[in-house]
């Protein structure tokens, strides 16, 4: 190989492009910016890099093992290159632009590069554009991706011609997507609790969803609490470090079991899902996430008579998984479990014990 050749070589999945591609692609990602426009989508466009610490959080942790990492030479802290454009529209749109009203509609398009491609991409660099409707009730939200039939008659006239069905379904698809990784409703997406954080101590669902509220029905309390267990919106708790992948498609009934979490491994012999049929639906995330903590070696069938020393076998750090320090709270006035507990405006409890909600906190501190 001569020295011209040797130079010209560049690493797997990675590659020049050359005219008249390079002006192709540029001419695509402006049209397609220019419809998102048209439909009132703005434009944000982050860095290429961040620091690995908002990068990696929440739905961006599933894309750690396919993430470039440096050190910043300036900070001395680890950064990431980005995988993927959307986590960091959510963090954009959580931080920076918290404070405008809702729906927020954004737009992006940019380079992405990944450690590894796919048998069907083999690409590791490659461009992204999209579109991340933020904030808005399901009726509307529907209305906007059908509009994603418009957008192909009218920019891509002949796909729409020819793959009406395909289109058909992509939206169908879309609609159920949007009502798995959105409560619009409640103001909660999939990164307000990117990860168990906003479990704890948060002034949110948990101000009444703690187990010492009572439903209120035409007006009127009723003897009913409201629900506190982790089913009332998991079907797995989602705990860790991490945020798994989205499982994708109806629970079977087993799942309906309020032990569940404890009874799957009757039927799951691995914590690899691609060995049964867990894995028509689970990613393998979805199951490390979990096995990773501290919480599979506590022995829960002794917690309810002997929880005190369960905890010194298996230490508070492996509670804080699941339970929260309000629950720990019913019953105790000092701190249980790590990171948090009860605390009255001096610093020592000045209400009754076993009484400390979230939501007592959030009124002490103002």
């Amino acid at each position: 190989m001569d020295a011209s050749a040797q130079k010209a070589r560049l690493p797997a999945g990675l590659r020049d492009v050359l005219p008249p591609d390079a002006a192709a692609e540029t001419e695509t990602t402006a049209r397609l910016l220019a419809a998102f426009a048209s439909r009132g989508y703005e434009q944000v466009d982050p860095p290429l890099l961040e620091f690995e610490e908002s990068l990696l959080i929440g739905a961006g942790a599933a894309t750690a093992e396919q993430t470039f990492r440096l050190m910043d030479p300036v900070s001395h802290r680890m950064m990431g290159l980005r995988t993927d454009i959307t986590v960091q529209v959510a963090r954009i749109a959580t931080t920076r632009l918290r404070n405008l009203p809702r729906p927020l509609r954004l737009c992006y398009a940019g380079q992405v590069l990944r450690v590894k491609g796919t048998q069907l991409r083999p690409d590791r660099q490659f461009g992204q554009a999209g579109i991340e409707l933020i904030g808005s009730d399901s009726s509307a939200a529907d209305a906007e991706i059908d509009r994603l039939r418009d957008f192909y008659q009218l920019h891509y006239p002949s796909v729409a011609e020819a793959e009406p069905a395909a289109i058909n379904g992509a939206i169908a698809e879309l609609k159920v997507l949007y009502r798995l990784t959105a409560t619009p409703e409640m103001r909660v997406t999939a990164t307000t609790y990117p990860d168990n954080l906003g479990h704890t101590d948060f002034a949110g669902c948990f101000r009444c969803h703690d187990g010492g509220h009572y439903l209120v029905k035409d007006g009127a309390a009723t003897k009913t609490a409201i629900p506190s267990s982790c089913d009332t919106c998991h079907t797995f708790p989602q705990i860790g470090g991490a945020s798994a992948s989205l499982p994708l498609g109806v629970p079977p009934d087993t799942h309906d079991d309020r032990l569940w979490v404890f009874n799957h491994r009757l039927v799951a012999k691995g914590e690899d899902p691609g060995t049964n049929s867990c894995g028509e639906c689970h990613a393998r995330d979805y199951c490390s996430n979990c096995h990773a903590t501290g919480a599979i070696t506590v022995d829960h069938d002794e917690m309810l008579t002997n929880h005190a020393a369960v905890i010194r076998t298996s230490g508070a750090a492996a509670c804080a998984y699941c339970h929260q320090p309000v629950y720990c709270a019913r019953c105790h006035s000092e701190q249980v479990l790590p990171g948090s507990g009860p605390i009255g405006r001096t610093g020592a409890i000045d209400q009754p014990a076993g009484l400390q909600w979230p939501l007592l906190s959030a009124a002490i501190g103002r």
